[in-house]
């Protein structure tokens, strides 16, 4: 254990540890919900968790109680991740202190687990399931070449078969999470399997881990991060049972296919997301740790994480703040997957490319960010997981250049300096967690948030299709106030060094949307525009994650006491402030935390909205600025320019 990186309070540990095994109970007829359903349907605020109470679960922001199925459905998800949590810490202070009940609560939680698991119904989402005939058939149909499912254009049905390939569970509402359960079982069982019988360690390999094998192969019938969980958790349970071939990798739909399928040639899970794809990079993370342990190892697994961890750093901000493409979690940064990058460390200590990526994650001076969800514990550069493994070796780190990058199979665009970074995304790989985005662009200006994604909350929310996952929450252009085509195409340019254009023609049909990005040492340019051959509502949308600002250059702001547009969107929950601009000659806006100035220009008519609209998380602002043009054309140039030298929080000119 790395003592220098660990700031781990082990009285307080023990304390809330002993705590949660003196009440600690579960009940095989207990079905679980989907976490995304523990979200404010109004607001989208996560739920108070309180542990005594299954049955009402309090909105911390508007105070509202839900006592519904799928609210204490998901209440007991919670409550069985918090067991796997307690379970990874027992295993930590067993080792530690060697103590009577740490040890009595591992082997109660694992034995319960196995001797009940057949109990446990089998439901996806609080949908009990009789059995898995409709399971069966998929897989019957796919030996016999009679079905094949193409994941980049799911729309997440399938024909007339009764199922989802989210998969149903048993300990969990769905395979996915069911798969992320029995792997942090493994993990903990594997590191304590001294404190079993062999009567006991036979229980276990024949009650819980083979049935649950054979009850997660039914469910792999296409390739995704979903699946990809399921088949490492697969593999793993044949190591643990002593079944695994090192050929089992190279099935259909399996890790190989996975990772040949799934993987961009940049490195970027195809998915689009940056929390997906650390997702993904954690369950290869597992299967890499599993394998390192029984001495077996593959090399497209190891390639594979490598080349994810290095693009994970050179996507991310200077800041280590990550851009936020498609579904994710807001303002997540390095840190925030630490866990992740230690587990990756350890499986292959050996691995330069590996092990540069975490010296770097270390390296980072920005606190971590927790998600909103998440079941790990994190104590300064150390996580749970970390601990767990223990000793984690660490790289001399090598500090990276500033260097913009176009990664053209990711639709992504960077453009960095010393000042500005400016990301900008241009299309779509996969209907799987994309956004209603095109175009959509984000940027620090002196390390700090200038303009940022919403990206999402829980989707079980009504606020994430009503404003996070819409064209008018991201900074697009938007054609009678309608939802783009999700899967558009473009074609990207280079105009010179840090100097892009982008086009698309099918955003909206008969409408070429355009967006230019300049980047010199003092100003970034973005201009967006739309050609049309009739007359068309067009909007330019651009969100800031600072305060209202308005300097010189802005004549009138008349306040209104309703936005006249987007009538289902922007009501009182989304906008709290709005104002029209008037007699306009140019919007000048200032942002003191970076010393920006933002500036818009048109010589277009167009009429200027500023709103004060709702951020992510829910208790965040943003500071929106629509402006509206009528016709066959829209264009919008905003420049953002730094002059003199930040020091000490001031501009100095």
């Amino acid at each position: 254990m790395n003592n220098a990186r660990t700031m781990i309070d082990s009285q307080a540990v023990r304390q809330e540890l002993d705590a949660f095994i003196a009440d600690w109970h579960d009940d095989a007829s207990w079905m679980s919900g989907w976490r995304h359903h523990y979200f404010c349907d109004d607001d989208g605020s996560y739920l108070i968790y309180d542990p005594t109470q299954p049955h009402a679960h309090t909105c911390p922001e508007c105070g509202r109680v839900y006592t519904d199925d799928k609210k204490n459905f998901a209440w007991v998800t919670i409550m069985r991740n918090k067991t796997l949590q307690m379970l990874k810490l027992a295993v930590i202070m067993n080792r530690q202190q060697a103590e009577a009940r740490y040890a009595s609560f591992i082997r109660q939680v694992i034995l319960f687990y196995a001797d009940h698991y057949r109990e446990f119904p089998i439901h996806i989402k609080a949908k009990r399931l009789p059995d898995m005939h409709d399971y069966d058939r998929v897989q019957a149909d796919l030996a016999a070449h009679k079905v094949a499912f193409d994941p980049h254009t799911t729309d997440w049905t399938f024909g007339d078969y009764a199922i989802n390939f989210q998969g149903p569970g048993k300990i969990m509402a769905q395979g996915l999470s069911e798969a992320i359960a029995l792997i942090r079982i493994s993990l903990c069982y594997q590191m304590v399997l001294p404190l079993f019988s062999d009567e006991e360690q036979a229980r276990i390999k024949h009650e819980l881990f083979g049935p649950a094998c054979q009850f997660l192969e039914k469910q792999q019938f296409i390739e995704h991060n979903i699946t990809l969980w399921r088949e490492v958790c697969i593999q793993i349970l044949k190591l643990m049972t002593g079944t695994y071939a090192s050929q089992d990798l190279d099935r259909p739909l399996g890790i190989h296919e996975h990772l040949t399928h799934g993987l961009l040639p940049s490195g970027f899970w195809y998915e689009g997301s940056i929390h997906y794809h650390h997702y993904v990079l954690e369950a290869l993370g597992y299967l890499g740790f599993f394998l390192h342990r029984y001495g077996q190892s593959d090399q497209q697994l190891e390639t594979a994480c490598a080349e994810m961890a290095q693009f994970s750093v050179k996507i991310a901000f200077d800041n280590g703040t990550f851009p936020n493409p498609n579904d994710g979690w807001p303002n997540v940064n390095l840190k925030t997957y630490l866990n992740v990058f230690e587990l990756l460390a350890v499986s292959y200590p050996d691995n330069a490319a590996i092990q540069q990526a975490y010296a770097e994650v270390l390296s980072q001076q920005a606190a971590r960010v927790a998600l909103p969800i998440e079941d790990e514990r994190f104590w300064g550069d150390t996580s749970a997981t970390g601990l767990l493994l223990g000793q984690v070796p660490v790289a001399k780190p090598q500090l990276r250049p500033v260097q913009s990058a176009n990664y053209p199979d990711a639709h992504l665009l960077m453009l960095k300096n010393a000042t500005f970074n400016v990301f900008l995304k241009y299309g779509v790989y996969s209907r799987s967690h994309a956004h209603y985005d095109p175009f959509n662009t984000e940027l620090t200006v002196n390390g700090q948030c200038l303009a940022k994604d919403l990206s999402n909350v829980g989707y079980g929310s009504e606020l994430v299709r009503r404003w996070y996952n819409t064209p008018l929450g991201h900074n697009t252009v938007i054609i009678d106030e309608s939802d783009n085509e999700i899967m558009y195409h473009s074609q990207i340019e280079s105009l010179g060094a840090d100097d892009y254009r982008v086009i698309s023609d099918d955003q909206y049909p008969g409408v070429t949307i355009a967006k230019a990005v300049k980047l010199t040492a003092q100003t970034v340019q973005i201009t967006s525009s739309a050609e049309a051959s009739v007359r068309h509502t067009i909007d330019v949308v651009q969100h800031f994650d600072v305060p209202i600002m308005v300097t010189a250059g802005a004549a009138t702001l008349t306040p209104l006491s309703e936005v006249p547009f987007y009538q289902q969107q922007l009501d009182p929950t989304v906008v709290h402030e709005a104002y029209r601009v008037t007699d306009w000659q140019q919007l000048t806006l200032h942002d003191p935390r970076s010393g920006a100035t933002i500036s818009f220009t048109s010589a277009l008519p167009a009429a200027f909205y500023l709103l004060e609209t709702v951020g992510n998380p829910n208790t965040d602002n943003r500071f929106t600025v629509l402006a509206r043009f009528n016709g066959l054309s829209a264009a919008l140039t905003m420049n953002v320019t730094v002059s003199g030298v930040m020091a000490n929080g001031r501009l100095n000119d």
